[in-house]
């Protein structure tokens, strides 16, 4: 049904439920015209208040406020999948050469030792070798972390890769002592930086729900090339000689690096984070601490058992093909434990599992390793301590993420890399330096060494579990008050859970 009235230049069309005022245009006077509009709209008006009656405050529905993201403005959330996958296969490829390398050093140490390949230098000057390659790279590492915010990843890796090159190549020219540090030590240092710090955080980034296990296959690749490396190191040296032994490995890093810098993505490629690339604050901060202490005792430990078992193997009869497969064992086993110790990480939580890891390597050590005296056992040990002697590279990244965040971890990413120079630049020193004068057992010290490092990587890792545990009892409580008391300090210290 429609309708239509009109007055003084004004009608209002009706039809059904729809309601039209219409303005002619035409001149009227406005003592007809203002009362006619007035009665006109308030008409309109009771209709559309009948048909949409006005909402007061109480029937409005209040939507509970977003929470706050954890990430920085304009960062894209991790996507947990998807390419990230292949940023971590090109980041377990660097990490097969910088680590791969690295680990090789113990097949070139043991043929130093053994040969005295450069006149006059000591065993201590061949370990300040593998000191240097490690040391200088964790030194670096804050510098570099503030080069990323304003360079390409990938040129940067490229970068890396041709100084990686470059110290091998070089190094097979070596003929004194100080030349090994230029080359296999200082100038390798470099490479391992350039290299390796990225993949430290680029990977975390990708990844939120399966950070651990994507960690975990990215420092796989230290295994992967440590087996591959070491293998190819000690057939290449019986074969071609110490020199193109280098020059070998030189190329096949290149080619390796090359293919993973073109391949490797950002997630937020267009996001730089501005940060510092060294807050000596933290130092203060009891988690960061812990964390500092924790990584400064696992490295120590870590290295005096990567570089001394192929080293100490030969110390007690074995051949140096034998001594090289027990290190290649090792690193193979770590290949495997890794990603495992990562999925395991992720389901059981991260301080946990490092910390039975922590307990298992020293039980192995004392254990295994200390009293054995045939190819049979050290195989045994190299196996089982290798699927987990490697843990503090799967924690170390999805820990500092836990205790800093995401905007904090580039910060405290680099501060771990100094304070891990320390032990780099002086574990193995320390190592030979202390082998006793017994023609059967000489590295007695030195396992023993190894282990206490571990034992007190242990206690601090157990002193961050109860920070966490009581930060998690805390926010329990802030939203559910009537939740028991506060537990005390050492049942924290020991309780249960998934931290």
């Amino acid at each position: 049904m429609s309708s239509s009235s009109s007055i003084a230049g004004i009608s209002v069309k009706s039809v059904g439920d729809k309601h039209e005022v219409v303005f002619s245009g035409d001149v009227v006077d406005d003592d007809v015209v203002l009362p006619t509009i007035s009665n006109q709209l308030d008409r309109v008006m009771s209709v559309m208040s009948e048909k949409f009656p006005e909402k007061g405050p109480e029937d409005v529905e209040e939507k509970p406020a977003a929470p706050p993201s954890p990430f920085p403005p304009g960062f894209r959330p991790p996507p947990d999948g998807g390419y990230g996958w292949v940023s971590v296969g090109c980041a377990l490829a660097i990490n097969a050469t910088s680590w791969g390398v690295n680990s090789s050093f113990a097949v070139f140490l043991a043929h130093y030792l053994r040969y005295q390949t450069f006149a006059g230098a000591t065993a201590t000057d061949y370990a300040f070798v593998g000191g240097l390659a490690l040391g200088t790279g964790f030194l670096f590492a804050p510098l570099y972390i503030k080069v990323t915010q304003y360079v390409d990843l990938r040129i940067l890796l490229f970068i890396g890769a041709c100084m990686q090159t470059g110290s091998q190549i070089s190094a097979s020219f070596a003929k004194e002592i100080w030349h090994l540090y230029l080359s296999q030590g200082l100038l390798q240092g470099l490479s391992l930086c350039v290299l390796f710090v990225p993949t430290i955080n680029i990977v975390p980034m990708w990844f939120l729900k399966k950070r651990s296990l994507a960690n975990g296959l990215s420092v796989a690749g230290s295994g992967v090339g440590g087996v591959l490396f070491i293998l190819t190191t000690q057939r290449w040296i019986n074969i071609w000689g110490l020199e193109w032994a280098f020059r070998a490995t030189g190329i096949m890093t290149f080619v390796i690096n090359t293919c993973a810098a073109i391949l490797i993505r950002e997630p937020n490629p267009g996001f730089k984070m501005k940060f510092p690339c060294f807050n000596y604050k933290l130092f203060f901060h009891y988690e960061c601490a812990l964390i500092f202490a924790w990584g400064f005792f696992s490295l120590a430990g870590y290295i005096v058992m990567l570089y001394s078992v192929s080293a100490s193997g030969l110390a007690i009869g074995l051949t140096n093909d034998q001594a090289t497969n027990i290190s290649a064992i090792m690193s193979g086993s770590m290949a495997i434990g890794r990603p495992l110790v990562g999925y395991l990480s992720d389901k059981f939580g991260r301080i946990n599992m490092t910390l039975v890891a922590a307990a298992l390597i020293v039980i192995f050590d004392l254990c295994i390793w200390l009293p054995a005296t045939s190819y049979g056992v050290y195989i045994f040990y190299a196996v089982f301590n290798g699927l987990i002697v490697g843990t503090v590279w799967v924690a170390v990244g999805p820990i500092g993420a836990e205790v800093g965040g995401l905007q904090l971890l580039p910060t405290l990413a680099g501060m771990i890399f100094t304070v891990f120079s320390i032990p780099a630049f002086f574990s193995e020193v320390i190592a030979l330096k202390i082998r006793r004068n017994n023609p059967t057992k000489p590295f007695v010290w030195t396992q023993v060494f190894a282990a206490f490092a571990f034992i007190f990587s242990a206690i601090c890792l157990l002193f961050l579990r109860e920070v966490r545990v009581r930060k998690a009892l805390a926010k329990q409580r802030e939203e559910s008050p009537d939740t028991a008391p506060m537990p005390t300090f050492w049942q924290r210290f020991f309780s249960r859970g998934k931290y």
